[in-house]
């Protein structure tokens, strides 16, 4: 992932194009009102076209390290 954004879509919207420059796929999927997208770019060992795909996904908490309490710090 190279990252992801917070987008807003007035409706559901799936959208797949080909564009000549740079050379690539891609790939939009976005589920109507506000969600965090996924955005991955990457390029295909042995292709010469990147391929792109944003895509809407439910909010998720990702955790680093086990909390610790206020006091250890």
């Amino acid at each position: 992932m190279t990252h992801d954004r917070l987008v807003y879509a007035e409706q559901a919207l799936e959208l797949q194009a080909t564009t000549q420059t740079p050379p690539m796929q891609q790939h939009w999927k976005l589920r109507a009102g506000w969600s965090r997208a996924e955005h991955y770019v990457y390029l295909p060992l042995g292709s010469e076209q990147y391929r792109r795909l944003f895509q809407s996904h439910d909010r998720q908490v990702y955790t680093l390290h086990i909390p610790t309490p206020v006091t250890s710090q």
